[in-house]
């Protein structure tokens, strides 16, 4: 199981990025701060949730040792991958920041 995230031209909808991530490390995004902005993001704009991203890819740059603790124990996700994932959508968000979001969990 994975959240998908997708962001869509806000003037005809095409599909612009998309990734998914795995629902493993759910703790840490809520740890960063960041869970709201990617689980319940639906039909914003890309640029309503940029905060929200860019604090938790600072936290969890500065603190790498409180989110390694929550590495989930079957080895699907980790800090390791989280964090790069969370920074390359933080920068698709800031590439498009009128596209408006699509979230499927």
């Amino acid at each position: 199981m994975s959240l998908d995230i997708y962001l869509n031209c806000e003037h005809c909808g095409t599909e612009i990025f998309s990734s998914n991530y795995t629902h493993n490390v759910t703790p840490m995004w809520s740890k960063a701060g960041c869970y709201q902005a990617l689980y319940e993001s639906e039909d914003k704009r890309a640029e309503e949730i940029v905060t929200a991203l860019e604090a938790a890819v600072r936290n969890m740059a500065d603190n790498p040792q409180e989110y390694i603790t929550l590495n989930p124990p079957n080895g699907w996700g980790s800090y390791e991958t989280a964090l790069p994932w969370l920074r390359e959508f933080l920068n698709e968000c800031k590439r498009h920041p009128k596209a408006i979001i699509g979230v499927s969990r």
